[in-house]
């Protein structure tokens, strides 16, 4: 038999035969049976033939391995080799063969488990083979302990090596395996193989540890094995004693005598412990208690400040990024000292991205835009001159301005900054936001591809979190009112409410690798702050009707799938809209009013029933304010939804007199002044003599309304000529006054001002109330004008033409009666 099965061994030797074998029947169930025979005394025998009798099974053993590995070198042969039940057990047996008497056949067995791991059809059988993986396990270990134990004998330097070669095969079939996402927890799992990878980590030598180390950071990279090994007893410490082992030879006097092997080997280990512990950070809830340890964080900034030869700096500056994704971690970042060295390798990277050399500086960007996002590091950043950094970044066409704006917005909406250089009335930063502007649809962008689950242009989902774009549209909304223009939108207002949503809605909904869900309170109460700041934009009072009207027949707006356009590039196309659509029939404009209404009010009333939701969430972490805000943000949209149904009432009795108004309308657009679809609004208060429209003055009481219709914005000035009797049914009115039409004028800036189709604005003589353009009413008692709303003589035009063209239109009368008032 042992000259037998060496003859088939010496038949393996050339690929040649290969085929012949593999298709002979019962060829390698017979090896299989050979080398997983077990070598037991045999009574009959003496012991000299006894031993004679082991001698050669064990050789025989050895030539049925020899020849399984040959074969197993053949791509075509590994899955037939793999799915042979025999040969996957036999293997098995051999892998836990003590290694004293063994060595050259668990080396060969070890081996061709190898080689058959190399194909990716044969994960599956392989990990179902029973200790086949625990035997990989195994032989790491005891390999390089034999190793390790082993004195300087010439004569067992062979045996040394067999064990060498048997411990470095067994790590790199284990690496082999948990390279497949679903093998992960598979591999982990299995008994002793943390254990003996961490042997071979502290104790063995050259490439083996390579593999060792290349097979744990595969498994640290699944993501049901984050949280389980950075708890692992005593795995962390074997890391950072690597890092520091690896880093202590690389400094060391004699580093110049090493080969170049040595020295490629000890950066390789280095750069895959670094990459281990940025696996850990990249879980969510690591990221806390891996600061919280107090050795990991000081690893991570040494290496980023010192290392500059290897990629384990980039490693240690990923892993800084994500764990400055908890906010809660950025006291404890900017005291270990990692902004300097982040900063400083930005600042030598230079303003152009194109000519960033890999993705360190990338890196440094999202850490800065990470970082920002705490509330107590920013007063920091802005002293350390993260903005001046970062502004060169604000105007390129690049991915990396995403990031740079969105670190710049959270640093000028933090309430310190308005007692810095960098106060929102200063040119500088009027300049800055103007910059800003530029990158906000890429923001928004941002938000959308979050909530689908995809990435967008320069990155991948994943990337960003869902709190990043939630709370840097939170902060945008802070801001005056021609930034919170471009986030006026349904893709906006949905996207949050779908946060909201997500949040609290029928128990709330499971969270994903970027957030999101029952358990991220901070995304939710983000978004009901920049709903609320949003919000009370659109409808300046609980008597104004909501702008989703025109967006209304956009199906896509419940996908969140809607492209954001800045208002001016959004109303080029809209003119010629509104040019094609004024020429169309009066049932056909009818038609579209009402489905846009339909679907306005679908979107506000899911918002409406998320945010009743969250207010009457009972998860302790969400604030009284946030509860507040949500509640405000829920009054208006009542009232508005109230509105909505009356101006359908209205529209059905007064379509009749569409074709008169388009035939103005197409009039108004032959004008030098451009003017724009608004959608009128009804005012509910009586106008001033002052800082309006020359003879308005502005005042109101607690008790009067202001029913105001929003819509896009251009840079010309814009006017709707059609109003609206959208009153509540809760208005009332002090005095006997009259309700009031009023409609928009929109200035090169974006800003909106309403103003009256009565030039007197049904005041007395005697009336001194002061009119204010952004509310739309008259000022309350204690109230003051928006200082920003500043008339114009070109203003002053513009209205003057539009009441003076309806005044024709009306006989003689520029205010037009309610019974022939039209809705949009």
């Amino acid at each position: 038999r042992e000259y037998a099965v060496e003859c088939i061994r010496s038949l393996t030797a050339t690929e040649e035969s290969d085929a012949f074998l593999v298709k002979c029947r019962g060829m390698l169930d017979c090896l299989a049976g050979i080398a997983g025979l077990d070598c037991v005394e045999v009574p009959s025998l003496s012991p000299r033939q006894s031993t004679l009798y082991k001698t050669r099974a064990s050789k025989s053993r050895l030539h049925a391995c020899i020849a399984i590995m040959n074969l197993s070198c053949g791509k075509t042969n590994k899955p037939l080799i793999a799915s042979t039940a025999s040969v996957l057990a036999a293997l098995a047996r051999v892998l836990n063969l003590p290694l004293d008497d063994n060595v050259e056949v668990v080396l060969k067995g070890v081996t061709c488990v190898k080689n058959l791991s190399n194909a990716d059809v044969n994960d599956a059988v392989l990990l179902a083979c029973d200790g086949l993986v625990t035997g990989l396990g195994g032989v790491a270990r005891s390999a390089c302990l034999f190793v390790a134990n082993q004195q300087d004998d010439e004569n067992k330097n062979s045996i040394r090596d067999c064990a060498q070669t048997a411990c470095t095969n067994a790590c790199l079939a284990l690496m082999n395996l948990s390279i497949s996402k679903s093998n992960k927890y598979t591999v982990f799992k299995s008994t002793g193989i943390m254990e003996s990878l961490m042997c071979v980590l502290e104790h063995g030598v050259g490439e083996a540890r390579v593999k060792a180390c290349s097979a744990l950071s595969n498994l640290a990279i699944g993501y049901t094995n984050k949280i389980p090994m950075l708890h692992y007893p005593g795995f962390v410490q074997c890391i950072l004693k690597l890092i520091h082992n690896e880093d202590d030879n690389n400094s060391s006097n004699d580093v110049e005598m090493k080969n170049e092997a040595e020295v490629a080997i000890q950066q390789a280990v280095r750069t895959k412990a670094c990459s281990i512990l940025w696996s850990f950070a990249a879980e969510s809830k690591n990221q806390v208690p891996v600061v919280e340890r107090g050795d990991i964080l000081p690893v991570l900034v040494q290496v980023a400040r010192e290392d500059t030869q290897t990629e384990a700096r980039f490693k240690c500056i990923a892993a800084l990024t994500l764990l400055a994704e908890s906010p809660c971690n950025a006291t404890a970042l900017l005291q270990a000292g990692s902004l300097a060295p982040l900063m400083s390798i930005l600042s030598e990277s230079g303003p152009d991205p194109t000519r960033w050399t890999g993705q360190t500086p990338s890196w440094c960007v999202g850490f800065l835009m990470n970082l920002s996002q705490s509330f107590d590091a920013v007063p920091y950043l802005r002293d350390a001159g993260v903005i001046e950094l970062l502004s060169p970044l604000l105007t390129l066409d690049h991915y990396q301005s995403l990031k740079a704006a969105m670190a710049c917005t959270f640093i000028l909406a933090h309430p310190t900054t308005a007692k810095s250089p960098y106060a929102l009335q200063t040119p500088q930063t009027y300049d800055l936001l103007r910059q800003i502007e530029t990158t906000i649809p890429k923001i928004v962008s941002l938000l959308t591809n979050t909530l689908q689950g995809k990435g967008g242009a320069g990155y991948k989902y994943g990337v960003f979190t869902l709190r990043s774009s939630v709370g840097c549209i939170a902060a945008l909304s802070s801001f005056p009112d021609f930034i919170k223009g471009y986030l006026c939108t349904p893709a906006v207002i949905a996207g949050l409410g779908r946060v909201v949503r997500g949040f609290c809605v029928n128990g709330g909904e499971n969270g994903s690798i970027v957030g999101g869900g029952r358990d991220d309170v901070v995304s939710a109460g983000l978004a009901v702050q920049a709903l609320h700041s949003l919000i009370r934009y659109l409808i300046p009072n609980e008597s104004c009707t909501l702008f989703f009207s025109y967006y209304g027949g956009n199906t896509t707006v419940s996908q969140q799938s809607t492209t954001t356009t800045p208002p001016q590039s959004r109303n080029k196309s809209n003119n010629n809209h509104n040019h094609n659509h004024n020429h169309s029939s009066s049932n056909h404009r009818g038609g579209h009013q009402h489905h846009y209404g339909n679907i306005a009010a679908d979107l506000e009333r899911d918002l409406i029933y998320a945010l009743k939701s969250y207010i009457t969430s009972d998860h302790s972490d969400v604030t009284d304010g946030d509860r507040e805000c949500a509640k405000g943000i829920v009054v208006r949209l009542d009232s508005v939804l109230g509105q909505q149904q009356q101006q359908q009432e209205f529209d059905n009795n007064n379509n009749s007199n569409n074709n008169h108004h388009d035939q103005q309308e197409v009039a108004m657009q032959q004008q030098p002044i451009s003017v724009s679809h608004q959608i009128p609004s009804l005012s509910t208060m009586n106008l001033p003599a002052t800082a309006l429209p020359r003879a308005f003055h502005h005042s109101s009481s607690s008790n009067h309304h202001q029913a105001g219709s929003h819509a896009h914005h251009t840079h010309h000035h814009h006017y709707n000529h059609q109003p609206t009797m959208s009153l509540p049914r809760h208005a009332q009115y002090s005095g006997g006054a009259a309700p009031i039409l009023t409609f928009i004028l929109t200035d090169r800036a974006g800003r909106r001002f309403t103003v009256p189709y009565d030039f007197s604005g049904g005041r007395a003589f005697n009336d001194y109330r002061v009119w204010c353009y952004r509310r739309g009413r008259f000022c309350c008692p204690g109230e003051i004008p928006d200082s920003n709303y500043v008339w114009t003589p070109e203003l002053q035009a513009a209205y003057e033409a539009v009441l003076n063209r309806r005044k024709t239109a009306h006989g003689g009368h520029s205010y037009a009666p309610p019974e022939n008032a039209m809705s949009m």
